[in-house]
């Protein structure tokens, strides 16, 4: 077994000390209002409402029409009905526990359905309220640990992240993870997607040390299963090569677009605040070795698809890019285009997955908001800028052609710009300088209401030339 930076007792304290954590947090959760206060100093986030696709299957007849109203209720929600959803859902949650007790099991999906009407309708407090009665009607009849509780836990973290309480999702995620290692043991094979979610999950929320080693655990887990030239080990792998790009460039692990994309071609933008201060942590060594043995992966298969090799060849040109190693990115490019070119496939297809510029770290900046937001209305601005594009993958000749409001976001985006990586144009094997390349930024920002727009001067030319020659009207 390879070994990595990984210690197994010291994963086991930590998780012990994070079972702790998460068990007194879940206990805080038992009551309806324990998610009811609003999160502090954090910005809002927005999420999508969650998905229900559980059924409830009753045979008892007494319970057939609480499972039809139930069904209905979820039937409402998945077609944007939320209001009914949710006045339909009460109504059986009511009549449940008027028939079968406080306690009954059937309400479970209810509540899920009723948190998600809520959700929908903007009132996150008792969308809050309804999940935590359905975890802890859960825990009280299944049992504390029960598998059955994740997706509730899901949902908690979904509605967490849209009341910006980071930490409560963290609590929720790492208890998941948990009961999940509690049931199916340390070394299991069903604990695998557990740890690869946990790992993604601290990658998204900037947690990257935390993230490192579960996807070092990963590894370590997947080789003593598969061995150490199985493709199962490739997620591992490409998790820890993220863990550092986003040593590099603070939380760019939230967005998991692969590295290139033969069947959509678009670009990988990523949302990096480059406001914040590097994290030069000099662990670019551990990101390349991950890649490379990708790559060493592929070759140990008796075959692999042409335009997989050459992606994987492409992710690790982008980690030297990112670390500002134009020589091995280029080389790297080069390589890719080579292994499509072998494999028989149109030299002018080939050259067109690198005709443009594609963006590998990007994050165009927001406006700001004032602290003072009295009188201040949402209003949409723009900025229209051109750059270039040189062999390294940096922007140069980097200009503001026009922008409304002027001077909000003009330097920021230019610097932004700056600091961004690109993957340079390449032809026949070489990188190349880029043409002009134009583009136009939209943000919202807050300010001032905006009267009435003038009409154009030819417009009122037109207009009064119009009104004088109009024949006069004679009242009687």
């Amino acid at each position: 077994m390879r070994q990595g930076n990984i210690q197994p007792r010291t994963l086991r304290w930590r998780f012990c000390r994070a079972r702790h954590a998460a068990l007194l947090t879940l206990t805080l959760l038992l009551p309806l209002q324990a998610l009811s206060a609003p999160a502090q100093g954090l910005p809002p986030k927005t999420s999508e409402v969650p998905e229900l696709t559980m059924a409830p299957v009753e045979s008892d007849p007494e319970r057939e029409e609480f499972a039809r109203q139930i069904r209905l209720a979820m039937l409402q929600h998945q077609e944007g009905r939320a209001f009914e959803a949710r006045n339909t859902v009460s109504d059986t949650l009511e009549d449940l526990r008027g028939r079968f007790g406080p306690w009954d099991q059937q309400q479970v999906l209810g509540l899920r359905i009723l948190a998600a009407a809520e959700q929908a309708l903007g009132d996150l407090e008792s969308a809050g309220e309804a999940l935590a009665q359905a975890q802890y009607l859960n825990r009280m009849n299944l049992g504390l640990h029960d598998l059955s509780q994740l997706p509730i836990l899901a949902e908690l973290t979904q509605l967490s992240l849209s009341k910006g309480d980071i930490k409560q999702g963290n609590a929720l995620q790492e208890y998941a993870f948990f009961i999940q290692q509690r049931t199916h043991g340390e070394n299991s094979e069903a604990l695998l997607p557990a740890v690869y979610d946990l790992g993604d999950w601290y990658l998204s929320t900037g947690n990257v040390l935390a993230s490192r080693t579960l996807y070092e655990r990963a590894l370590d887990l997947s080789e003593d299963l598969y061995g150490e030239t199985d493709l199962r080990l490739i997620p591992a792998l490409r998790g820890l090569a993220g863990a550092v790009r986003a040593e590099r460039f603070p939380m760019e692990g939230q967005n998991n677009t692969p590295a290139f994309s033969f069947s959509a071609g678009g670009p990988n933008n990523q949302n990096l605040p480059i406001e914040d201060e590097r994290m030069m942590l000099g662990r670019y060594g551990q990101g390349e070795d991950a890649l490379q043995r990708v790559l060493e992966i592929y070759d140990a298969q008796e075959s692999v698809e042409p335009a997989v090799y050459a992606d994987g060849l492409i992710e690790l040109g982008d980690l030297y890019l990112i670390f500002d190693k134009w020589t091995a990115a280029v080389r790297r490019y080069g390589q890719a285009q080579a292994r499509l070119l072998e494999a028989g496939l149109e030299t002018t297809a080939v050259d067109a997955l690198f005709a443009a510029p594609e963006p590998v770290v990007l994050h165009l900046p927001e406006a700001r908001a004032p602290s003072d937001r009295t009188g201040l209305e949402p209003q949409l601005g723009f900025v229209d800028y051109r750059y270039r594009v040189n062999t390294r993958g940096r922007a140069f000749e980097v200009e503001i052609t026009d922008s409304s409001p002027e001077d909000v976001l003009n330097f920021r985006l230019k610097r932004a710009l700056k600091e961004a990586r690109f993957r340079p144009i390449m032809v026949a094997g070489e990188a190349v300088d880029s043409d002009w390349l134009e583009a136009r930024h939209e943000f919202s920002f807050l300010g001032p209401p905006q009267g009435p727009e003038a009409a154009p001067e030819e417009e009122r030319e037109d207009l009064s030339s119009n009104e004088s020659e109009a024949p006069s009207v004679e009242t009687p």
